[in-house]
């Protein structure tokens, strides 16, 4: 893989693994050391970490993402008084497939191996070493090697040959150094102890990268693969399309195909839909990487043979059955995943992880996701809306912003029936009209779950109460980016007995956890709109039509959001109606606004929890 790729990789692998606090252990020293030696890139890093009690013992768990080159240089375990007591040798390390939700395959692969102790306090110790030959990253380097956890020495250290080019992104304080001397440019980082690089995870905060202190080196040329610079985006987009250039050839049979399913159609844009579900429909997605250290696709005439590839493989393919019909696109660079991870625009670098396709039309562009065999045709998801990206094209490539979700697209409606029996049970019905972030998952689900796991799925989801899920369906709607799901089931623990009193008990749709204004480090950031339309009936014409009540309705509008819950009582049938509807719109405020952001939640969450219907008496 790209060495930029397996050092975010190793960073973010290390940061997200830690979740213990700062007493239980101790990052004691992380070096990390890298030099370029004939023309090959050597990064050697050294870990010390003291484990002081139990709930600390899996810091012991070492996993190295690694390449063939990659070497456990030593491993041991220290005990309080600094004896050593473990040693790891050859045969107690191992590798193991790195596998995520979104491959089938990989060929992305950790190291890994146990330093565990019985006697508290100890130390572990491991340093190990990795070799490139290609590479346009020299440096990712955070001193911060675990979140939550407190760090009393990191350092990085980089010798270059004297007169090599490169460029230096810098974000937090360090103790800085550099000197010259036997031909070599010497370069040291260390951690400031004035910062604090405890990283707190928070609802609504900022991707973790982005919280980082960092320091990024690079080339300023790249001389492999064929020769580039990356002074500016149109430069780097420019060597990032040479590796391509000539590869979205089709073979002869792929040819006729296309053809064949598009001839008869006039409208381009029909085209590339037609092609654009027959590449889904024709081909998988496999993690793979050949040459040029991750970067350069397969050719497109591969992927025709062999009915797999890559994000690069299958993006390329997906332009070389555009190119045959006439219709031009371009590929585009985006650091894709759950969260929305900053580009650090004004430093053109290698930043990005994954390829989608931009499809210029007349009145649009048409953004395409190669990698799923569901998305529906100009789609992208929350693993790529919003991002600054780099559109590739030859001669003109530039740094672009990725359509958003807006709060209509994000927009998700929800009728919930209950039918409330004697023997204070219900029988529930769900009409769930599906958009925004949870559209690609339920897709997911729907595809790719039996009937028995995606029954489990809705009960874990506990949308509503106790869940025993009789029967469901989740449909697709032709041209949308909507899902329909139909759900029947028995809901247990509906009514609580409150003295003399039956109260059916709120629904808990919307819960952060938020932090207290108090403890609240970082900024809010709302990376997608959240729009929720909730209508719940309740049926109780089991019940004395006379002695119903209900909470009063209430209105919240603030800049952060807004929030709205009515109430009608259909006396004729004996039904209560409850609306509510729940609006936060994307934005970024800064930790001085926490306080207002986190009232207008937190006064949500309790009308929720407070939206009770009472029933005085029985017939």
């Amino acid at each position: 893989m790209l060495y930029y790729f397996k050092q975010i990789l190793i960073t973010l692998f290390l940061l997200s693994h830690a979740v213990v606090f700062a007493q239980n252990a101790q990052v004691v020293s992380y070096d990390t050391h890298i030099a370029i030696e004939n023309g090959k890139l050597k990064k050697t890093v050294d870990v010390s970490i003291q484990i002081n009690d139990k709930d600390a013992v899996y810091f012991g768990e070492v996993e190295i993402p690694y390449n063939s080159s990659m070497r456990v240089n030593r491993a041991y375990i220290l005990d309080k008084n600094g004896v050593q007591v473990k040693k790891l040798k050859g045969k107690d390390i191992g590798t193991k497939s790195l596998t995520d939700n979104s491959t089938f395959y990989s060929d992305a692969h950790v190291k890994y191996f146990n330093l565990k102790w019985s006697n508290f306090p100890y130390t572990i110790y491991y340093s190990y070493t990795v070799s490139e030959d290609n590479y346009v990253n020299l440096a990712t380097w955070s001193p911060a090697y675990f979140s939550n956890i407190d760090i009393q020495s990191a350092s990085l250290e980089v010798e270059l040959p004297l007169h090599y080019q490169y460029k230096v992104y810098e974000k937090g304080n360090y103790i800085k150094s550099e000197n010259n001397k036997e031909g070599k440019k010497t370069m040291s980082w260390e951690f400031d102890l004035s910062q604090d690089l405890v990283i707190k995870s928070e609802r609504f905060s900022p991707h973790l990268f982005d919280k980082l202190p960092l320091v990024i080196i690079t080339p300023k040329n790249v001389d492999f693969g064929g020769e580039g610079d990356m002074s500016t985006w149109k430069s780097y987009g420019d060597w990032v399309y040479s590796l391509s250039d000539g590869l979205d050839e089709l073979t002869p049979l792929e040819k006729r195909r296309v053809h064949a399913l598009t001839d008869h159609i006039p409208n381009k844009r029909e085209k590339a839909k037609v092609l654009y579900r027959y590449m889904q429909e024709n081909t998988r997605y496999i993690n793979v990487t050949i040459d040029i250290g991750g970067l350069k696709p397969y050719p497109a005439d591969y992927v025709c043979e062999n009915k797999y590839g890559d994000c690069k493989a299958l993006t390329n393919y997906m332009k070389a059955l555009l190119k045959e019909v006439d219709i031009p696109s371009y590929a585009i660079d985006v650091n894709a995943g759950s969260e929305v991870k900053k580009i650090i625009s004004d430093f053109p670098s290698q930043q990005f992880n994954h390829v989608i396709l931009g499809v210029p039309f007349e009145k649009d562009t048409v953004y395409l996701e190669n990698t799923s065999k569901y998305l529906p045709f100009n789609y992208l998801s929350d693993f790529t809306y919003g991002r600054q990206a780099l559109w590739v094209e030859k001669g003109n490539s530039r740094l672009i912003t990725l359509p958003s979700y807006t709060t209509d697209n994000a927009k998700e409606e929800v009728d919930l029936n209950f039918k409330l029996k004697d023997n204070l049970t219900a029988d529930l019905s769900v009409d769930w009209t599906v958009r925004g972030t949870h559209f690609a998952t339920l897709l997911e689900v729907k595809n790719t779950f039996n009937e028995n796991e995606q029954k489990e799925y809705f009960k874990n989801l506990a949308l509503v109460y106790d869940i025993e899920v009789d029967s469901m369906s989740i449909n697709t709607i032709p041209d949308s980016d909507a899902l329909e799901v139909k759900l029947e089931g028995t809901v247990q623990k509906i009514i609580r007995q409150v003295g003399t009193l039956k109260v059916i008990s709120p629904i808990n749709f919307f819960n952060t956890k938020l932090e207290d204004i108090k403890d609240r480090v970082h900024d809010v950031v709302v990376h997608h709109p959240i729009h929720q339309q909730f209508t719940v009936t309740y049926d109780l014409s089991v019940f004395d039509k006379d002695f119903v009540e209900f909470s009063p309705e209430k209105i919240i509008a603030t800049k952060y959001g807004s929030f709205a819950i009515t109430y009608e009582h259909i006396k004729q049938e004996n039904k209560v109606k409850m609306h509510q509807t729940l609006l936060i719109p994307s934005g970024h405020y800064p930790i001085k606004e926490y306080a207002g952001f986190h009232d207008f939640i937190k006064n949500v969450e309790n009308i929720m929890k407070n939206s009770n219907v009472i029933l005085k008496r029985t017939i």
